[in-house]
């Protein structure tokens, strides 16, 4: 029998393996496992039942590298939910979150203050930038990039979208207010709008004229 961790005084159940490094100020919850290797950052928090640095066990079909893995390492506050795998490999950075019962797998990087949501698969090689937002019970498959808010190409590109967005429906509404006013759409109608291409004639803003006795033979 070959033992990879071993029974720790410093919270119940508590199991590390060998060369584990502890920073200072931690909150450890019960029946944590701790891997050959891991380091943990000051004041983190590890909660009930986390599994930190286990080694990946490959398919024999299996593509993924299977290159020796530097340790796990987790930044100062960062916090793993109750429940949650991190593998051996993977960085996580300061201040980030994993959710309960997340799996992050090996050479994965979670970046600073970025949120892994509860119950999230984040498969191998993926990278996820600081600030980052992943909602719960997300599948992230192999070498995916998530950009952040931080990233200022990633945010000049949504303010982009949004400007874009914003004009799209102002014209809509003006559209549909001008064929309201003219009287040739009636409300149910005017609300299926269309964009206007090059050679569309605007509506005209005249009332029709509603028919008299005159015009009746």
């Amino acid at each position: 029998m070959r033992l990879r961790v071993y029974p720790s005084d410093l919270a119940p159940g508590l199991m590390l393996g060998e060369g584990v490094v502890l920073g200072d100020d931690l909150d450890l919850g019960a029946w944590v496992v701790i891997h050959a290797g891991t380091r943990v950052g000051d004041r983190c928090e590890i909660q009930d039942g986390a599994v930190l640095g286990k080694r990946p066990r490959l398919g024999a079909r299996s593509t993924a590298s299977r290159a020796d893995l530097p340790p796990l390492e987790i930044g100062a506050g960062a916090v793993i939910c109750a429940g949650a795998v991190v593998y051996a490999g993977a960085r996580v950075a300061a201040g980030a979150i994993v959710g309960d019962q997340a799996q992050v797998r090996e050479r994965v990087s979670v970046g600073e203050g970025a949120v892994v949501g509860r119950g999230c698969g984040v498969d191998n090689d993926v990278s996820i930038a600081a600030g980052a937002r992943i909602q719960s019970n997300c599948y992230l498959a192999a070498h995916a990039v998530v950009e952040g808010l931080d990233d200022p190409i990633a945010r000049t590109r949504l303010e982009a979208e949004r400007a874009l967005r914003s004009a799209f429906d102002r014209r809509a509404v003006e559209k549909r207010y001008l064929a309201l006013v003219g009287g040739f759409l009636d409300e149910s109608e005017a609300g299926v709008t269309q964009r206007a291409g090059p050679g569309d004639r605007a509506p005209s803003t005249s009332r029709r004229r509603p028919p008299t006795r005159a015009d009746t033979p």
